[in-house]
């Protein structure tokens, strides 16, 4: 994930995948609420997403990524 802290309108992920599938990326608040979902298409191999964060205030959340039973979090700074 990066830039960290996010100081622009957006954050870049980085992820490699054994299969290609649909993968989700969920932003979760501190406190847990629910705040944004991204569904993509991914290839094998790999990839990297754009996460829009324009609609953010500064704070930390938790990002989410899944694919299938997988799931990985992340924490994410906007600034």
């Amino acid at each position: 994930v990066f830039p960290l802290p996010a100081a622009d309108d957006y954050v870049n992920v980085n992820y490699m995948l054994e299969a290609a599938g649909s993968v989700s990326f969920f932003i979760h608040g501190s406190d847990g609420k629910f705040m944004s979902k991204k569904v993509v298409q991914s290839s094998a191999g790999k990839n990297e997403v754009t996460i829009n964060l324009d609609n953010f205030s500064a704070g930390v959340y938790l990002l989410e990524m899944r694919q299938g039973l997988q799931s990985v979090c992340r924490k994410l700074v906007v600034q």
